[in-house]
């Protein structure tokens, strides 16, 4: 049986634990308090509200009277109010227990019909305190609030254990992909222009001005396409970069939009390695990530020397290094 055999340890321990719970009180808003995970289970308020109740009922246990709701006085609807009265809970408590001696909490006491000795009583309050106050923090999750810090970090100060160490460097596509973008840009460039000179000659008249107007308007029209053609990809390279993480695979790209991806890694499933006609006569590949999702679940990484892809998909598949 643990218990406490001095009036100092105890009351460093209460002021330790009700710190503790002083700031979980005060990390409590006035709407969280009707959270609640089932309809037959106590609201935050009502788990908050039980704290300083029970400081006094277990109080009244060893003789010792504060100032404490009782078991069947509602709880208030503001935060504040809780905390309020709960420091004069503890402090009621506090100044009891020092009118006690050390040999005081070695003596039996008749505790909800049980015969504990003091010191035993007062370290099942605490534990009983602390027991509530995890309740609480789990109510608090639910009501969107995050919980103090009180035995040690929380989840938002405890950094990823996958992200441990020096951060995974950026790798760059080769630098063929910009001339096999430029062929690709150029082949569509001259389907689009085939097709609308097409279009113009069998569709248009050739006897009024305007098809002079509509030629001249395709010509410049075509000549801003291909001169995008050839200056987009440059741009689309240089802002082009992915690095293989521990915990997923992270992709950057996109020249007016830029996007950041991350493609988590126990979700991948399979990884293709392809090449198109163009691609092997740069020899380049692409490299497809097909991941347990719907939409747009699957990610790829253009311009990679077939070794390169090779060695990326044996180790995303866990066959190979798991490092970052």
């Amino acid at each position: 049986m643990t218990l406490f055999n001095s009036i100092e340890a105890f009351v460093h321990s209460l002021e330790h634990e009700a710190s503790r719970t002083c700031a979980l009180l005060d990390a409590l808003t006035d709407e969280s308090l009707r959270t609640r995970v089932a309809p037959d289970l106590r609201t935050l308020g009502e788990m908050a509200w039980h704290l300083p109740q029970s400081l006094g009922s277990i109080a009244a246990q060893l003789g010792i009277v504060i100032d404490a709701p009782a078991r069947d006085t509602p709880p208030p609807t503001r935060a504040s109010l809780i905390r309020g009265v709960y420091d004069l809970a503890v402090s009621g408590l506090m100044e009891g227990v020092r009118q006690w001696d050390d040999d005081a909490l070695l003596g039996p006491g008749d505790v909800y019909g049980e015969r504990w000795a003091r010191g035993h009583t007062l370290r099942v309050m605490l534990d009983h305190e602390i027991h509530h106050r995890g309740q609480c923090i789990v109510l608090m999750r639910q009501a969107g609030l995050e919980p103090p810090p009180l035995y040690g970090p929380v989840a938002r100060d405890v950094p990823h254990p996958f992200d441990a160490g020096p951060p995974a460097p950026s790798e760059r596509l080769e630098p063929r992909i910009v001339v096999a973008w430029r062929i690709e840009n150029i082949i569509w460039w001259a389907i689009l222009t085939a097709g609308a000179v097409a279009a113009e000659w069998l569709w248009l008249p050739d006897v009024s001005w305007w098809p002079l107007g509509a030629w001249w308007g395709a010509a410049c029209l075509s000549v801003v396409v291909l001169c995008l053609a050839l200056a987009w990809p440059p741009l689309a390279y240089r802002g082009w970069s992915y690095s293989v993480r521990k915990h997923d695979v992270m992709l950057a790209y996109g020249v007016l939009w830029r996007v950041r991806r991350s493609v988590p890694r126990p979700r991948i499933q399979h990884v293709d390695v392809r090449s198109g006609p163009l691609d092997r006569a740069f020899g380049i590949v692409k490299c497809t990530l097909y991941t347990a999702g719907t939409g747009e679940a699957d990610a790829a990484i253009p311009g990679l020397l077939p070794e390169v892809a090779e060695a990326l998909r044996e180790r995303l598949l866990g066959r190979g290094q798991i490092g970052g």
